[in-house]
């Protein structure tokens, strides 16, 4: 499981005090937020190819940095090797 926050950074601001760094953190402007979960299955044949299968689901809030814009999507990622 990963949890990602990721905003418009302002790299180099000097903050005016305390709570306006802690509350930003470095981010402005809409901030997405990503839940992503995930595994990874291996797969192994007794004399045949290896490889991993790895489903995952994410969602997110604020996608693409659009206020109140909330997206959930999947994938499936595929590696094998075979060798002889």
């Amino acid at each position: 499981m990963t949890y990602i926050r990721k905003g418009e950074g302002e790299v180099g601001r000097i903050w005016a005090d305390l709570t306006e760094a802690t509350t930003y953190a470095f981010l402005r402007g809409v901030v997405e937020y990503s839940t992503i979960l995930g595994l990874d299955v291996e797969i192994q044949g007794e004399q045949g190819p290896v490889g991993t299968v790895s489903p995952w689901i994410r969602h997110r809030e604020n996608a693409g940095h659009v206020a109140g814009q909330a997206e959930t999507d999947w994938g499936v990622g595929l590696s094998f090797q075979w060798s002889f």
